[in-house]
């Protein structure tokens, strides 16, 4: 039997729905160009943090864990983390 893979997406609660969904595309497009496209990942769960502050934090504790995105549309803010270290103790999106 095949074991699934998670990827976990950890997004900004200052974004509203439609630009955090946006964000988690961007995010997916950055893991897979990191990662070659190598693995295949079966579920995603969006969680959410309170500000950039926060989410670069958790960047920074994922360390090579995570591929971050930086949107150039919002000042050049960290907008989502992509990890398939999870699950993780955040609230959903």
């Amino acid at each position: 039997m095949k074991k699934h893979k998670t990827l976990y997406f950890i997004t900004r609660a200052d974004l509203n729905r439609g630009q955090a969904s946006a964000q988690c595309i961007h995010g997916m497009n950055a893991w897979a160009k990191e990662h070659y496209l190598q693995d295949d990942h079966d579920h995603v769960v969006v969680y959410k943090t309170k500000c950039e502050d926060d989410l670069r934090v958790l960047f920074t504790e994922l360390g090579d864990a995570a591929v971050g995105f930086i949107e150039p549309d919002y000042n050049d803010s960290l907008t989502v983390v992509v990890t398939d270290k999870g699950p993780l103790h955040l609230p959903l999106l």
